[in-house]
């Protein structure tokens, strides 16, 4: 529970060379030992609902082993495949972890989430503090003495906020202002539901399970970081909290363009108090579209034109090897043979090599169009069980439909900021949110119609922890 608890808390690690561990990690390696060791020592077997999804990562692993041992790039690659393997094993073990013990104690889910808000929480908080004191008070102190874990953890783990025009964006305890927003998006669509989006009866659903406190927290620190890739991730946990809770008609669709106008005008907003600083980071976005030249290599262009080279890198990459891509963390050597002259420059070349700037073009990349397959499809049906579940079946506890549909929301946007913009196989924050969805099927009923949100829901008992 722990790994998942110290989730945000990254400023804590430490670099070993190039690879980084933060405090998640380190436990999230520590159970998934501890989990196995278990099963080995007492020759269990694990329930098929614990371990349903498992299929397609296991074969995602297989494609990949093989695409690495016949990859050009095999010998000095492997130290890289070596870790990204075992990362991806490490996530497998946790997420057998988390479902064993949802299985054992249903109730677990609501603890664990308590925990997890409280502690995204106590974060938002700490930039909230922060918005204020650097905007107000025009002071850091109290926060540039952080800077101290750079030295401890022998690498760049913590800045100061970056200015972007005339606001100075708050990044808590985490790297930066989009960094603290890929931690908050996970309870993002809890706090949504706990705020009375989709109404009081996904509110009171979630009363004890997410103090509102945190959930204000939560959505008002998400909204202080002036990041273009915060607010697209909050437009879809909105859109998705719809699509996760309704059956497709006419009035989802007019809800959905309602959350996309919105989400539309919160960002116009930002950028009319934010300045220019960041209306050149959301039209560089342009240049996914159009051809490269010489005026659009300027400094305010630098991310997109990382993101273009990878991109660039990934498709000579697919031409070369189309269903097997080059190899486990083969990605990097080959952009140093095939990224694009445009990028060639001291302060830009090799940006987000290691990432391929987003995970959907590292697996087609690194695994070919079989691993992203692969990959893509264990996601979706934890995805689309979860959603069929909530729309079709009775859930055995109150809270269970307000959980599975935030949980679900919140993985959905995180998957497809992950895509495109954050490119790790084994990030512990994804993977915590499709182990919870993994374990939908054990919280409900099947084949038991549902009643409906929208309607009014009986009084429910009070079970031990005094959930209703």
């Amino acid at each position: 529970m722990w790994a998942i608890v110290l989730i945000p808390y990254t400023i804590f690690g430490v670099y070993t060379g190039d690879k980084y561990w933060s405090p998640s990690n380190v436990i999230a390696f520590a159970v998934t030992g501890a989990v196995l060791v278990h099963l080995f020592a007492y020759q269990r077997k694990l329930a098929w609902e614990v371990v349903w999804w498992h299929k397609y990562f296991l074969m995602f692993l297989v494609v990949g082993l093989g695409s690495t041992i016949t990859s050009p790039y095999f010998t000095p690659a492997l130290a890289r495949a070596i870790f990204q393997f075992t990362g991806i094993v490490n996530m497998l073990g946790l997420c057998i972890a988390l479902a064993s013990e949802v299985r054992r104690d249903p109730e677990f889910l609501a603890r664990l989430t308590k925990c997890t808000m409280i502690g995204l929480g106590i974060v938002a908080v700490l930039g909230i503090i922060q918005f204020v004191t650097f905007n107000a008070l025009h002071t850091d102190a109290g926060f540039s003495q952080l800077l101290i874990f750079n030295d401890i953890a022998h690498g760049y783990v913590y800045k100061l906020p970056s200015e972007l025009g005339s606001i100075l964006r708050p990044n808590s305890i985490c790297r930066e202002p989009s960094h603290l927003a890929q931690f908050l998006g996970m309870g993002a669509g809890l706090s949504l539901l706990r705020l009375g989006v989709l109404g009081r009866i996904m509110q009171e659903g979630l009363r004890k399970a997410v103090p509102k406190w945190t959930a204000v927290a939560t959505l008002v620190c998400f909204t202080l970081t002036v990041s273009v890739i915060a607010y697209l991730l909050l437009a879809m946990i909105l859109v998705s909290l719809i699509a996760v809770s309704r059956r497709f008609n006419p009035a989802f669709l007019v809800k959905i363009l309602v959350y996309l106008v919105f989400a539309g005008a919160m960002i116009s907003a930002m950028a009319f108090f934010a300045g220019p600083k960041f209306t050149s980071k959301v039209s560089s976005l342009r240049l996914f579209f159009t051809e490269i030249n010489p005026d659009d290599t300027k400094d305010e262009y630098v991310s997109a034109l990382a993101i273009t080279a990878n991109i660039d890198v990934m498709v000579k990459n697919l031409k070369a090897r189309p269903l097997m891509g080059v190899g486990f963390g083969a990605h990097p050597l080959s952009y140093i043979e095939k990224a694009p002259l445009y990028i060639r420059r001291p302060d830009t070349f090799r940006i987000n090599s290691a990432d391929a700037g987003g995970l959907i073009f590292r697996l087609l990349s690194e695994t070919g169009l079989a691993g992203t397959f692969c990959y893509v499809a264990g996601m979706l049906a934890v995805c689309l069980r979860a959603r069929r579940l909530v729309i079709t079946a009775k859930a055995k506890r109150s809270d269970t439909v307000p959980l599975v549909t935030g949980y679900a929301a919140a993985f959905i946007g995180i998957a497809i900021i992950f895509f495109f913009r954050w490119g790790s196989y084994y990030d512990v924050e994804l993977w915590t949110l499709m182990a919870i969805l993994a374990c939908a099927p054990m919280l409900f009923q099947p084949g038991q119609a549902r009643i409906p949100v929208s309607e009014p829901m009986a009084p429910q008992p009070v079970n031990a922890l005094g959930l209703a």
